[in-house]
């Protein structure tokens, strides 16, 4: 049961970081959609941090929270350079 929520947990951070990502892709700046990003990374960190943890997983609560930080600035930015070349792509054509 503890994998279970640790899976849907994470979906859920995935999922959060895919849509904080597309929606700072459309920011005018560079910048702008990474700061965003890591801005999201540092606040589901912190609420993983903080939530209460489960079972055996109560030690590895650090690591939880530092691993949720990277993946999720990793997916947002990725995501965000990804939505800046699309529109930047499809300006060209239009």
């Amino acid at each position: 049961m503890v994998y279970e929520a640790l899976f849907w947990g994470m979906l859920a951070v995935v999922l959060g970081a895919m849509a904080i990502g597309v929606v700072a892709g459309l920011a005018e700046r560079v910048g702008r959609a990474v700061s965003v990003c890591v801005a999201w990374a540092a606040v589901a960190a912190t609420f993983v941090a903080l939530a209460q943890p489960m079972g055996t997983y109560v030690l590895l609560n650090t690591i939880a929270a530092a691993a949720t930080f990277l993946f999720s600035a990793v997916i947002g930015v990725a995501l965000a350079l990804v939505t800046r070349r699309i529109r930047r792509h499809r300006r060209e054509f239009i």
